[in-house]
C-alpha cells in the first residue's frame, strides 16, 4: 500500500489527536465516535510511546488501516521515529513484552511509508505538527522522500515538530529544538496559496482537550486523556462534517480498571477494603505468588517452622514457669519478623511495572536485604553490651534445660540449612537464657541469589552458630563450673556476625547507591574505547551505566557517526559489542546521529540561548575526537529508571550517579532553556541526539478556553459526551 505524502478524502471523517499507547482510551474514542468501517477516521500520530499499551494501540490501528483502507488514514508524527521511540517507552515495551527487538524493528519500518499529511474536501489542511519555512504550497509536501527516518531538520521536521504561537506573527526558533514556531500570518499565507479555509494539527496537549487559534484557522485536537495517567487533562475528538462544520466531542479517561489494569492489581496488593471477602482475596494471591517462586516459598515454608518451633518453646515456657524460655520466645518472634520482611520484599519484587515505578519492585529486595544487614549488626552489639554485663555479675544458669532447647533450636536451623540447599533460609537458635539471638554469615557465593535471600541465609547460618555456641558453652560450663563460657562464646559469635554481614551490607548499599564495581568500571571504560574505534563512528558522547539489581546493569550513551554512515547498522554493531563486552548488561539504550545534524543541534541551541538570553552550558562529556556537548547542549540523559553523569579527565571516567527517576529522560541543568509546562511537573526532552524540546504539555501560551455559548465561534460547536 503506497500513498501520497498528500492524502485527499472527503467529509465526514472524525479527527483523532495523540492517543500515545493509552489503548483503552483508543477503545473509548471508538465507543464515543463509532467503529469502522461505520466511521471515517483521520489519525493524525504520535500512536506509540508513554503509555502502557503502545504495541495494542499501534497493532489495532494497523489492522483496522489494513482492512478499511479507504476509510482510515494513519498520519506520522514526531514519535513515529526509531531515535525517539527508543527513548520514550515502545522500545521497552517490545524488548519487555517480546524479547528481542525484531517487532519494534518492523513497527518502525512501517512508519517510514506513514503519509505526512491529509487535506479534507480540499479546504482543511491536516498535519501532525505544523507548518515549515520551506513548504509554501502542497506540492512541495508531495515532492519531499519521506520514507526514511525523521530528520533532525528541514520540512519533513518540520511537519511534525512544529508548533503554532498566538505571541508570533511569522516563524521563529521553537523552544523544542525541533521544527519551528509559527504565528497567525503564517496561517493565513499558507491557507491562501493554498485556497484552503482551517489547519487541523495535533502533538500539543490541551487541558481542555482542544485549542482554536487565530481567529478559527487552526485547531489542535488532543485524544490521550489523563496524558502520562497523571495530567488529568479531557482530551477530544473532532468530527468534520459533510458542509466543513466541526464539532469536539469532548471526553474523559476510560475507567483505570480497563485502562491500566496493572495499577488496578497493585490496588488490590496494597488497598483492600474492610469487607472479609477483599482481605481474602489478597491473602490467595499472595499466597499463590509465594508458592510459584522457589525463594519466597522456601523462606515460607521455614517462617512456618520457626513459628510452630516459637509457640511451642513459648508454651513450655509458660508451663515451667520458666523466664528464659519465654524470653527466647519473644526472640524468635523477632527473627520470625525479619524472615517476614524477607518474603513480603520477596512477594513485592514480583510486582509488576507501573507508570511510577517503570522498572518495577526488583530493588525491594535489596532494600530488605540492607534492613536485615543493619539489624543484625544492632543485634550483635546488644549480644556484646550484654556479654559484658554478665561477665561482670555472672547469673545463674539452668544448664540442663539451656542443652536441651539449644539442642532442639540446632536440629531446626540444620533442616532449614540442608532443606534451603545451602543459602536460602532463616533458623533460629537460642539457648534457655535471652541473650542468644545469634544472626551472621555472608556466604558469599556465586550463585546469583537475590541479595534479599542472602540476608535470609544470615540468618539461619548466625543461629546455627549461636545454636552451636550456645551447646559448646554449656558443655564447658558443666565441665569446669565458670559460667563465663557463655558471655565469651556470645561474643565471640557477634563479632563473627558482624564480620560476615559487612560484605551484605556494602553490596545492598552499592545497589542503593547505584555504584558501579570497579571492574565493571573498566569494563565499562575498554568498551567504549572500543566502540569509538568502530568504522564509521566518530565519537560516543554521554556514556552512562548503572546497576537495576546487584549482577545487572541498565545504560544508555549517544553516538555520533560519520554523514554517510548507516545509522542503524551503526547502531546494531554499538549495541552488540556493548552487551558482549560488559557482564551483566542486560538493556542498552544506544542513540546515533550524524556529525552534521549535532552541527545544526548547536547551532540551534546557540540561537536559541542568543534569543532567550540563557546562560552557556557545560563542556560536554566524551570519547572520541570531537564533543557534542557545550554551549547549552543538554548534558543529563538516561533511558529508564536511574541516571549517571560521567565526565572524561584523559583517559579517565569518574561515573557520578544520580538517584533514580521514575520518568523516562531527564535534561540537564545546563541547557538553560525555559519551559512552560501544563499539567506535567518534568517535562522530558527529545533524545539527547536530538536538540531540546518541551513535551506535548509544554505549549507556547495557555489553552484557549473553550469559547461561550453567547458568541460562538464561526463554524464551530462543541458537545461534552457524558460517562454512561
Amino acid at each position: 500500500m503506497r500513498e501520497s505524502n498528500v492524502v485527499h478524502i472527503r467529509a465526514p471523517v472524525t479527527v483523532v489527536g495523540d492517543i500515545h499507547g493509552q489503548y483503552y482510551d483508543l477503545i473509548e474514542i471508538f465507543r464515543i465516535g463509532g467503529h469502522c468501517p461505520d466511521t471515517n477516521y483521520l489519525f493524525l500520530g504520535d500512536y506509540v510511546d508513554r503509555g502502557l499499551y503502545s504495541i495494542e494501540t499501534i497493532s489495532l490501528l494497523t489492522v483496522l488501516k489494513l482492512r478499511y483502507p479507504e476509510r482510515v488514514q494513519l498520519v506520522r508524527g514526531n514519535h513515529e521515529s526509531r531515535a525517539v521511540t527508543q527513548t520514550y517507552g515502545f522500545y521497552t515495551e517490545c524488548m519487555r513484552k517480546y524479547g528481542s527487538q525484531q517487532v519494534w524493528q518492523y513497527f518502525t519500518d512501517m512508519f517510514d511509508f506513514l503519509t505526512l499529511s491529509v487535506v479534507i474536501d480540499n479546504s482543511i489542511f491536516c498535519v501532525h505538527g505544523g507548518l515549515s519555512p520551506t513548504i509554501h504550497v502542497l506540492d512541495q509536501i508531495r515532492i519531499i522522500d519521506r520514507f526514511r527516518e525523521i530528520p533532525h531538520e528541514g520540512a519533513m521536521a518540520d511537519l511534525v515538530w512544529s508548533d503554532p504561537d498566538p505571541d508570533k506573527e511569522e516563524f521563529s526558533i521553537s523552544a523544542r529544538g525541533a521544527g519551528y514556531t509559527f504565528g497567525k500570518l503564517v496561517v493565513e499565507r499558507f491557507l491562501h496559496l493554498n485556497n484552503m479555509d482551517h489547519i487541523l494539527r495535533a502533538h500539543q496537549l490541551c487541558n481542555a482537550g482542544y485549542q482554536v487559534l487565530f481567529d478559527d484557522k487552526l485547531s489542535t485536537v488532543w485524544s490521550a486523556p489523563n496524558y502520562c495517567y497523571r495530567c488529568g487533562n479531557l482530551a477530544s475528538i473532532l468530527e468534520v462534517g459533510v458542509n466543513g462544520e466541526r464539532f469536539f466531542n469532548v471526553f474523559d479517561a476510560a475507567p483505570e480498571n480497563d485502562r491500566n489494569p496493572q495499577q488496578a492489581q497493585l490496588k488490590v496488593f496494597m488497598a483492600f477494603d474492610a469487607s472479609s471477602t477483599s482481605v481474602i482475596g489478597f491473602l490467595k494471591h499472595s499466597l499463590s505468588i509465594i508458592l510459584d517462586n522457589q525463594d519466597s516459598k522456601q523462606i515460607f515454608y521455614f517462617l512456618l517452622l520457626n513459628l510452630s518451633y516459637m509457640f511451642v518453646q513459648l508454651a513450655y515456657g509458660v508451663w515451667t514457669n520458666s523466664l528464659g524460655l519465654i524470653s527466647d520466645a519473644i526472640h524468635m518472634f523477632f527473627d520470625c519478623l525479619a524472615l517476614a520482611v524477607g518474603l513480603f520484599a520477596s512477594v513485592m519484587s514480583k510486582w509488576p511495572p507501573n507508570p511510577k515505578y517503570s522498572y518495577g519492585y526488583n530493588r525491594i529486595e535489596t532494600i530488605s536485604a540492607y534492613f536485615n544487614g543493619v539489624f543484625l549488626v544492632l543485634i550483635s552489639v546488644s549480644i556484646v553490651v550484654e556479654a559484658i554485663e554478665r561477665l561482670i555479675d555472672p547469673p545463674e544458669m539452668n544448664t540442663q534445660r539451656l542443652l536441651l532447647v539449644s539442642f532442639v533450636g540446632l536440629i531446626v536451623n540444620l533442616v532449614g540449612i540442608f532443606a534451603f540447599n545451602h543459602g536460602h533460609a532463616h533458623g533460629h537458635s537460642h539457648g534457655g537464657h535471652d541473650h542468644h539471638h545469634h544472626h551472621g554469615h555472608d556466604h558469599g557465593h556465586g550463585h546469583g541469589h537475590s541479595a534479599n535471600m542472602q540476608g535470609v541465609f544470615l540468618h539461619i547460618l548466625a543461629d546455627t552458630l549461636g545454636s552451636v555456641g550456645v551447646i559448646v558453652s554449656t558443655l564447658l560450663i558443666q565441665w569446669f563450673g565458670w559460667t563465663g563460657f557463655d558471655p565469651i562464646a556470645s561474643m565471640f559469635i557477634a563479632i563473627l556476625i558482624v564480620l560476615s554481614v559487612i560484605p551484605l551490607i556494602k553490596q545492598s548499599g552499592a545497589v542503593l547507591m547505584l555504584e558501579l564495581d570497579d571492574n565493571v568500571v573498566n569494563q565499562v571504560e575498554g568498551t567504549l574505547n572500543e566502540v569509538s574505534q568502530l568504522k564509521g563512528v566518530v565519537s560516543v558522547n554521554q556514556p552512562r551505566f548503572w546497576p537495576n539489581e546487584a549482577e545487572t546493569l541498565v545504560g544508555s550513551l549517544h553516538v555520533q557517526a560519520q554523514d554517510e554512515a548507516d545509522l542503524q547498522d551503526v547502531r546494531r554493531r554499538v549495541s552488540e559489542l556493548l552487551m558482549s563486552h560488559i557482564d551483566g548488561l542486560k538493556e542498552v539504550c544506544v542513540q546515533v546521529e550524524t556529525e552534521s545534524s549535532a552541527r545544526s543541534r548547536l547551532k540551534a541551541n546557540n540561537q536559541l540561548q542568543q534569543h532567550t538570553g540563557a546562560g552557556k552550558g557545560g563542556s560536554g562529556f566524551f570519547y572520541g575526537n570531537t564533543a557534542a556537548g557545550g554551549n547549552g547542549t543538554p548534558s543529563s540523559f538516561h533511558s529508564g529508571g536511574a541516571t549517571t553523569a560521567t565526565s572524561m579527565n584523559g583517559n579517565q571516567m569518574n561515573f557520578r550517579m544520580m538517584p533514580p527517576q521514575p520518568t523516562v529522560a531527564t535534561m540537564g541543568a545546563t541547557s538553560g532553556v525555559p519551559t512552560a509546562t501544563i499539567g506535567v511537573a518534568d517535562p522530558s526532552p527529545v533524545p539527547s541526539h536530538l536538540p531540546y524540546a518541551p513535551p506535548h504539555n509544554a505549549v507556547s501560551a495557555p489553552p484557549m478556553a473553550p469559547p461561550p455559548s453567547s458568541s460562538p465561534v464561526p463554524g464551530l460547536m462543541k458537545k461534552q459526551t457524558k460517562k454512561e
